[in-house]
């Protein structure tokens, strides 16, 4: 938005432009003529000052040949002949301004404002200077000081809205406001698009708003009458005034077929995912790059597109690769695999073995179980921008004997249905059917709900140690037996790294569970205790992340409370596919 004007202007003018060199002769000749009382030193002061003048014009004459190197030469000569003239200082760094010797330019000017050779204008000039150089404090100083001293003789306003892009530049919108404020009733573009951008910074929307629609009103050219309504859209929708600023966004799409990625991301601002999507895939099809297929995902998944999105987060992966300075990090790139992994999958098998043993007859003894389960994820009704529907069987096998004789006829069946029904709540709802496989094993129907969160439950990808913990709760309802069972585990500890690879983790933990059961003479238990754990990621390829793990864990859990149902040695493993 930055148009600030050439610094050469305040600098001594070309050859034709007769007032700026007229007052570098008149400095001449007036430090000659203040001096010329000194009998001493008056031919030498005059002289220096007629060779300085002479040197000047001989620099004006080789700027209007282009000859820029000669120019330097008769520049440096003045400057040496005068050095405390400002207008020689101005001059110098016009001429090396003109060479791309934009350093050079500031060393001089340094140099001169060091030892006191300053006026207003060569702290402006300087602080073209600064801008240029990226100091957008120590330019913001340099032109806030020019236009406090009343000999200034440059543009103000041209330096006010320089000051306003320096100011913008450091972050200071407070700044830029207090600047323009005397400019307020100029309707002009260059103005009020400064003011726009600087009140929608501040969260000063309705300012913004005015600002973007006068900005636009006497935009001097298309692509500034475009930026201007674009501003004035992302106002109107701060202020929650969809409306107009979908209507300002679908004049924006219908004025040009060209791509305007600014245009998408305001869509996907508004909520208009289908128009953004159609933007990227469309007129915006050869421009995309990383962040815009990353965007492009996310309003695809969001639309339940899954196979649109995982194609796009794929596309991100591809073009953050192949460029020569990659932006996404290691965390982002697995967040993305992640991502396509839960897009892709349709299919999962897990399988478990639990042991519990050194408990009391009371408590029931010792008791091992065995299950597996299968689960099939629909098509786009499976996933549905993280609500998740799955049809799912399992066979389970429990050792009812304390001796943890395996029981083959208590092996039990199931098939049901459970559903994820928020996008970021890791709350899950079933119901099943429970079947006899085994002669002894119940014919029931079964409502579960259960709800768990962690804490960096998934690998940490940039970290080799970190803290981790789960809490998980579930409450089973048995129809026909009218049986409530309820469980609530947690456990908190530190995952480390295990050799180079981050998908060996082994773990050290403290674990705490909960159990009632209506059928129980003792209905609750609880016990606390401390165990250790090895886990092994795998299946990953290049745009999914490691999609599998087996898990082993030791602990022993001391009961609090008259029972020790939930205590005793624990042994489990689990595999999940």
């Amino acid at each position: 938005m930055s148009h600030p004007v050439s610094h050469r202007r305040f600098f001594p003018p070309l050859k034709g432009e007769g007032a700026g060199r007229g007052r570098f002769f008149l400095s001449a000749l007036l430090i000659a003529t203040a001096l010329s009382t000194s009998p001493a030193f008056a031919a030498a002061l005059e002289g220096d000052a007629y060779k300085a003048a002479e040197a000047a014009e001989a620099a004006y004459a080789a700027i209007a040949k282009g000859d820029l190197a000669g120019a330097e030469t008769q520049a440096r000569a003045a400057l040496a002949l005068q050095p405390d003239s400002t207008d020689a200082v101005r001059l110098v760094m016009d001429v090396l301004g003109r060479q791309g010797k934009a350093a050079e330019a500031l060393g001089i000017a340094d140099a001169a404002v060091a030892k006191g050779t300053v006026d207003a204008d060569l702290r402006a000039a300087r602080g073209y200077l600064l801008a240029a150089a990226g100091r957008s404090e120590a330019a913001a100083a340099d032109f806030t000081a020019a236009l406090k001293d009343p000999g200034l003789t440059a543009g103000r306003r041209a330096i006010s809205l320089a000051l306003a892009d320096a100011a913008a530049a450091a972050k200071d919108n407070e700044l830029v406001l207090e600047t323009l404020a005397p400019f307020a009733g100029d309707m002009s573009y260059d103005v009020q698009a400064r003011i726009g951008f600087a009140a929608f910074a501040l969260g000063r929307f309705e300012q913004a708003r005015n600002a973007f629609a006068a900005a636009a009103g006497s935009a001097p050219a298309p692509d500034r009458k475009t930026a201007a309504f674009k501003g004035q859209a992302q106002a109107e929708a701060a202020l929650g005034h969809g409306e107009a600023a979908g209507s300002i966004v679908r004049t924006l799409l219908g004025a040009s077929p060209a791509c305007d990625m600014d245009i998408a991301y305001l869509l996907i601002r508004l909520g208009d995912d289908a128009t953004a999507l159609a933007t990227f895939e469309g007129r915006c099809k050869d421009q995309m790059t990383a962040a815009a297929h990353l965007d492009a995902a996310y309003a695809a998944r969001r639309l339940n597109r899954n196979e649109i999105a995982s194609t796009h987060f794929k596309a991100a992966l591809d073009a953050d690769r192949a460029a020569p300075t990659p932006a996404f990090d290691t965390v982002t790139a697995f967040g993305i695999q992640r991502g396509i992994d839960s897009l892709d999958r349709r299919f999962g098998l897990s399988a478990g073995a639990f042991y519990r043993g050194a408990r009391s007859a009371a408590g029931g003894g010792s008791v091992g179980q065995g299950i597996v389960e299968a689960y099939w994820q629909p098509p786009v009704i499976g996933n549905r921008d993280g609500k998740l529907l799955q049809i799912y069987g399992r066979a389970g096998l429990n050792a009812l004997t304390p001796a943890s004789t395996v029981q083959t006829d208590s092996t039990q069946g199931a098939v049901g249905l459970r559903y994820k029904p928020f996008s970021d709540l890791n709350l899950l709802v079933a119901g099943e059917r429970l079947f006899p496989i085994g002669d002894s094993a119940m014919k029931d129907w079964l409502v579960r709900a259960g709800y768990s969160m962690g804490l960096n439950t998934d690998i940490q990808p940039a970290q080799s140690s970190y803290w981790t913990g789960q809490i998980y709760g579930e409450a089973d309802y048995f129809v026909n037996q009218d049986r409530f069972i309820g469980t609530i585990e947690g456990r908190y500890g530190r995952d480390s790294r295990i050799g180079n690879s981050p998908n060996l983790l082994g773990s050290l933990f403290a674990s705490a569970a909960y159990s009632y059961d209506a059928a129980e003479r003792s209905k609750s238990a609880t016990a606390v205790g401390l165990g250790a754990g090895l886990r092994y990621w795998f299946r990953q390829t290049q745009y999914r992340a490691p999609s599998s793990f087996i898990q082993f864990d030791i602990m022993y859990r001391w009961k609090l409370g008259p029972t020790d149902r939930a205590a005793g040695l624990v042994l489990q493993s689990s595999l999940s596919f």
